[in-house]
């Protein structure tokens, strides 16, 4: 490459195809015809374009960000990015060139993405690199309740479950009274933090309905929620009764009328009623379970009994709930073998 020019300047632009180092000379000549000679150098470096990508797998919602760079940090280039859906024929552009290096993109499907960046130097030679990653699904969450009511006292078992997401997926469970809920204030406690394995076990410590959420995170930070629902816990099963007009004693002609109740638990109760002589091993039915509360005890069927005393005998109240829980209580009664108001049998003088 030569330039010719007659005055006092001269100026060339030399573009050099390869890399490498270059040699110039530069001669002056005076009207006479005396030449001068001045040398230089000046090195020519190669580069090549990269690409990094934040993540090789994101979850569908999330950006993706791509930094453009070259292998040599002594040139200076412009960038331009590019991106496709794997199959589709165009790129789509997503930066001209510009010196900006670092981009983002926001998929709006699932599947498999390339990348293409061009890095281009001063001098207008362009080099090309190629990436990919992939969208998975959005991460969905599920929970399912070993039972949606209990007894106070036992546990309620919380199981997640999810689909979609990106690599390993943890899970996290919350509860808190719905009361607080409801209110807008809820106070939530952790039973199954970000981290451990398996299902949450929720015991509370006092009987009410509650409300419990699960989340899900997959390895990219997305996180979902499942559906808020509710579960109760219930006071234990609880027998109860009481003696109606406080009559506790049996007499030959009148009978004593018990009236059982119950709370807790489900609901659904159904009574029963055994008795014995105070004292004795074993106990008699006077009724099995049914829905009347109330029970008829008259002498006759007390049948052979040895004390007189007050307090003689004994009942056991039994209540069932829907879900076939029992509980029992007993209490005292009389047996007389005389009527409440027969006169004293008085011996003759």
């Amino acid at each position: 490459m030569s330039a010719l020019k007659n005055g006092n300047t001269c100026r060339t632009v030399i573009t050099p195809v390869k890399a490498g180092s270059y040699d110039v000379c530069v001669k002056v000549k005076d009207l006479t015809s005396i030449v001068k000679k001045e040398y230089f150098t000046f090195e020519v470096a190669d580069f090549q374009a990269k690409i990094v990508l934040m993540n090789q797998q994101i979850t569908l919602g999330q950006k993706e960000t791509i930094t453009a760079s070259v292998t040599n940090s002594s040139v200076s280039c412009q960038y331009a990015v590019y991106y496709k859906k794997t199959g589709d024929s165009k790129y789509q552009l997503v930066q001209n060139y510009q010196t900006n290096q670092t981009v983002s993109v926001l998929p709006k499907e699932t599947g498999s993405y390339e990348v293409c960046v061009k890095a281009k130097n001063n001098a207008g030679h362009v080099r090309k690199a190629y990436a990919t990653f992939t969208v998975n699904p959005a991460i969905t969450v599920t929970q399912k309740l070993s039972a949606k009511t209990a007894s106070l006292g036992k546990t309620i078992t919380v199981t997640p479950s999810s689909a979609g997401g990106t690599g390993t997926i943890k899970y996290a469970v919350y509860y808190t009274k719905k009361t607080s809920y409801d209110a807008g204030n809820p106070k939530w406690i952790t039973a199954l933090s970000y981290g451990q394995q398996g299902a949450a076990s929720i015991t509370p410590d006092k009987a009410g309905v509650y409300v419990v959420v699960t989340k899900a995170k997959d390895t990219t930070g997305s996180i979902a929620k499942s559906a808020y629902v509710t579960f109760e816990i219930k006071e234990p099963l609880v027998a109860e009764g009481s003696f109606k007009n406080q009559q506790s004693t049996v007499y030959p002609h009148t009978p004593a009328i018990f009236i059982a109740s119950a709370r807790g638990s489900t609901g659904g109760y159904t009574y029963a009623l055994k008795f014995r002589e105070k004292g004795t091993a074993n106990w008699n039915t006077l009724r099995d379970y049914g829905t009347d509360p109330q029970f008829r005890i008259e002498k006759n069927a007390m049948g052979n009994y040895r004390l007189s005393s007050k307090n003689n005998f004994e009942l056991m109240i039994l209540v069932k709930d829907a879900k076939g829980q029992t509980a029992g209580k007993i209490y005292s009664f009389t047996v007389s073998s005389s009527d409440q108001y027969e006169l004293p049998i008085i011996p003759a003088n």
